[in-house]
């Protein structure tokens, strides 16, 4: 189990990493003029608050919640943290951030959901074979 949380955790923190430099791209490529004045705090402030949004994936692994509960609460855990981070980054609420941020995290969770349904689809299938 605690590999299983290590391994969320530092899967958090290479998606926190590449969000800062997909924000920093767009954010020059719209010509988004940014006040950040430390530029530490919002580097670590992001990392953590991706960890949080990766890491509460681990839900997942539980098979006693419904697949319902589970997605959930992975949604609701990232919306809070979006609406939070926000707050703590940019001391006020950005709907364009938090609109970024949200496809980001929700295109990702779509990759994710369909590569999984397909897997399931095919083991589910051999499984059919192997019965017969």
């Amino acid at each position: 189990m605690l590999e299983l949380i290590r391994k969320h955790l530092f899967r958090g923190i290479g998606w926190g990493c590449t969000f800062i430099i997909l924000d920093f791209i767009v954010g020059d490529l719209i010509g988004y003029e940014y006040v950040i004045t430390n530029f530490t705090f919002y580097v670590l402030t992001s990392i953590l608050i991706t960890m949080g949004f990766v890491s509460t994936a681990i839900v997942y692994e539980f098979e006693s919640l419904s697949q319902k509960m589970k997605i959930s609460i992975h949604l609701t855990v990232a919306l809070i943290l979006l609406i939070v981070g926000n707050l703590v980054i940019y001391n006020t609420f950005y709907i364009s951030n938090a609109l970024f941020y949200l496809s980001l995290f929700l295109t990702v969770w779509t990759f994710h959901y369909l590569r999984e349904r397909r897997e399931i689809r095919k083991i589910n299938e051999r499984i059919q074979q192997l019965k017969r």
